[in-house]
């Protein structure tokens, strides 16, 4: 891919450009409740966080599942679980095997960037490849979603610090923010908070920047009840809104939905997204 022109981001345009031009509201489009309603904003990158084992990536599971039904192109960038797990998750939710063609995995552990002389940072060749194989994902049809599971070893594997907020905008810049302009997907990353919390009164772990930084919904995820095949029994999850950057999912504060896991004899699961 060619280089761009070094400074293209700070060439000024005139917003009379936009005059005459339909203005279409941000909606969200991806993990849609039975009423419609959707939670998690394309063109744009979302996060989701929660005690360690609580099911924030069945959320994403669940969301994967929707839009490859519809024929969409999804991506997990996973540095938490491994690809099998994925692919028993998504057998288990009723993925078919064309349906499996669609959904593109890895599971990086090299670091994005590099530290040079005088602490000067700049991108390395596993950047580069990341953002070849998003390219060529796109261009085999609608790339929809893009997940990053585990936003703590992601920043650990780029040797940054959580607690940093200028860390924070530095790994935003290499993956969300990067994935987000190159692609136009919805892009979700999950997250951790604290230990021992109750997933109400808290924030990711580390740095606020992450929810600063959130161009689209942020969600805190609690538990009402724990998935379990032995003994059968339902897992439900309760997302906490805790920003809304265009106001089109609901009120800051409020949790607009409830995902319903319901697992039977011989593995298969069902799921609910209920408003």
């Amino acid at each position: 891919l060619p280089e761009p022109d070094y400074g293209h981001t700070f060439v000024l345009q005139s917003l009379s450009a936009l005059i005459g031009m339909p203005y279409e509201p941000i909606v969200p489009t991806v993990l849609t409740m039975d009423n419609g309603q959707s939670l998690f904003y394309p063109n744009a990158h979302n996060l989701v966080a929660g005690t360690s084992g609580i099911g924030k990536s069945w959320l994403n599971v669940v969301a994967i599942h929707q839009q490859i039904k519809l024929g969409h192109h999804a991506v997990v960038i996973d540095y938490e679980m491994n690809m099998h797990n994925w692919y028993n998750r998504l057998r288990g939710v009723g993925a078919t095997d064309g349906e499996l063609a669609l959904v593109h995995y890895c599971q990086p552990d090299e670091a994005l960037s590099m530290v040079l002389q005088y602490g000067q940072r700049a991108t390395g060749k596993a950047h580069k490849v990341m953002t070849d194989q998003l390219l060529r994902i796109a261009d085999m049809g609608k790339l929809a979603l893009v997940c990053i599971d585990g936003v703590t070893n992601a920043m650990t594997a780029n040797s940054l610090k959580l607690i940093d907020n200028t860390d924070v905008a530095i790994m935003w810049q290499l993956l969300p923010e990067h994935i987000v302009r190159l692609t136009q997907a919805c892009v979700v990353l999950t997250d951790h908070v604290p230990k021992n919390s109750n997933n109400d009164t808290v924030l990711p772990i580390g740095g606020q920047h992450k929810v600063a930084s959130t161009t689209g919904a942020a969600f805190i995820v609690g538990a009402s009840s724990y998935m379990s095949a032995i003994p059968l029994h339902d897992g439900v999850l309760n997302l906490k809104l805790i920003k809304d950057r265009h106001g089109n999912v609901g009120t800051t504060g409020t949790t607009p939905t409830q995902v319903v896991l319901s697992p039977h004899a011989g593995g298969r699961i069902d799921s609910q997204v209920l408003p």
